[in-house]
């Protein structure tokens, strides 16, 4: 945990998982992306890491997400019929998308995304706390839909009912 302080108030900033602080940097020059497609490889050094096993075992999924605890972006995930079930392993999701396998991750506003069969990833990341995880969410599927040569899909209108629906849910628990 990191302290700092802002006209004389006080507040708390927590880092990632583990510890982990990156920068925009970091994720432009896409080294976290590459590493993980890799399986733990420096992209630079092709020196190991993370061990390749490690990489494997937080991507594979030991629990489903259950109505109960999703998310808004995991209503907009579990209502659409291009993606499988949705499954946590150590940190990280696993779904298949429209017949391929993608793992992602958010922290924040912060979408990492990969596709390890079909070697490629997105980094797509917000400053915006009102709606930056809608954003993140629209803009990664019509990229991940270009990059598989897909016809797209209309994500914007579906993170707005997904958002609404989870207004609805939150509004009666």
């Amino acid at each position: 945990m990191f302290y700092t302080s802002l006209n004389s108030a006080c507040f708390v900033v927590i880092s990632g998982a583990g510890g982990v602080i990156s920068s925009a940097r970091d994720i432009a020059s896409a080294t976290w992306l590459q590493t993980l497609l890799l399986l733990g490889k420096n992209p630079v050094t092709n020196e190991q890491v993370i061990p390749a096993s490690v990489i494997q075992k937080v991507a594979t999924g030991i629990t489903h997400i259950n109505d109960d605890t999703k998310t808004l972006i995991q209503v907009l995930v579990s209502s659409a019929s291009e993606l499988g079930p949705v499954v946590y392993g150590g940190g990280q999701m696993a779904v298949t998308y429209r017949g391929h396998t993608c793992v992602y991750f958010s922290g924040f506003n912060t979408q990492i995304t990969r596709f390890p069969f079909d070697n490629f990833g997105i980094a797509v990341l917000s400053n915006d706390d009102a709606y930056g995880d809608q954003f993140t969410e629209v803009i990664k599927w019509r990229l991940i839909d270009a990059l598989l040569g897909l016809e797209p899909i209309d994500w914007n209108t579906r993170c707005e009912i997904s958002g609404l629906l989870f207004e609805l849910r939150t509004d009666y628990l």
